[in-house]
């Protein structure tokens, strides 16, 4: 069998802490990945497709096949196939995936988890997508959780240089959605144009201005399906609060 190589071509050795079972489980990889990526490890498909379920591999595989030549380990490769598996899965299936692995790993994301199973199934579409590891789910939705976090208000500054601008963009936004009929993704992203066409912002500066005052981040799912899964209450919240601390910067 084929001895597996670092990306440097050196020895894959058991010194290194990604050779162990436990580590691939701790940081959230599913087993159906795990044995896809290491079946290419010095066999190929035979149709030369890389993510194939066990069942192929059991018709397909042949020990003659396997080559003897060192393959590399890459694991930003099995990262991406985790990643594939894990987008392929029903909403239902990573919910229990989820909750499975939080429940051993990570405590505070197993009651979130549990508690309020009908608002993570509204945001498991949205982040679904980003996951390619199961750990990486609290870490990318911290913002649709707590109000605990940070309004990157250099970087607010940064895209609407004036501030009167600022405020009058954020104050209006506020008005809107306040009166807003109907919370739907669409009469959100209709509002929140009209807003940023009426003031001659460029679309780029206006929505990731909105976007660092209702998630405190750069890069989220798609803005207004976020507004609508966090719910109207709680972004015209957020929006006071950035609205506030533009006001009272220097």
């Amino acid at each position: 069998m084929p001895l597996l190589r670092n990306p440097d071509r050196s020895k894959l050795s058991k010194r290194q802490g990604h050779v162990s079972v436990e580590w691939y489980r701790e940081n959230g990889y599913i087993p159906e990945a795990l044995k896809n990526f290491f079946a290419l490890m010095g066999w190929a498909h035979p149709e030369q497709i890389e993510v194939f379920p066990e069942s192929e591999f059991i018709k397909h595989f042949d020990l003659a096949d396997v080559s003897v030549r060192a393959p590399i380990f890459d694991l930003e490769k099995l990262t991406w196939m985790n990643g594939v598996y894990i987008r392929k899965m029903p909403d239902d299936e990573v919910y229990d995936r989820l909750l499975e692995y939080s429940k051993i790993y990570d405590q505070d994301t197993y009651q979130l988890l549990q508690n309020d199973k009908d608002y993570v199934m509204q945001v498991l579409p949205l982040v679904k997508d980003r996951m390619e590891t199961l750990k990486l789910f609290a870490e990318t939705t911290g913002y649709f959780f707590t109000d605990d976090y940070e309004i990157p208000s250099e970087r607010i500054n940064s895209l609407i240089k004036d501030q009167g601008s600022r405020e009058t963009f954020i104050t209006q936004c506020i008005e809107v959605l306040e009166n807003l009929e109907y919370w739907t993704v669409e009469s959100i992203e209709q509002s929140m144009r009209a807003v940023q066409q009426e003031l001659e912002l460029k679309p780029k500066h206006a929505f990731m201005t909105l976007r660092f005052g209702v998630t405190g981040q750069k890069a989220t799912p798609p803005m207004f399906d976020t507004m609508f899964v966090l719910g109207k209450e709680k972004v015209i919240m957020r929006l006071n609060r950035t609205r506030e601390l533009i006001t009272n910067a220097d």
